[in-house]
């Protein structure tokens, strides 16, 4: 998750599709602080589990 939140900071996508899987060892936490940042705002989250 890290090296993607760096990948993120540098390509700037419209969209990101999170399979939430990779997330929960973190307690989630890439996906709660995306969704209070500023820099996300324009993006659309698209999370999901047993895709």
């Amino acid at each position: 998750m890290e090296k993607l939140e760096l990948l993120l900071e540098h390509w700037k996508p419209r969209e990101v599709l999170i399979d939430t899987r990779l997330c929960k060892a973190d307690d989630f936490r890439f996906v709660r602080d995306a969704a209070s940042d500023t820099a996300f705002s324009g993006v659309v989250m698209v999370e999901m589990t047993n895709i």
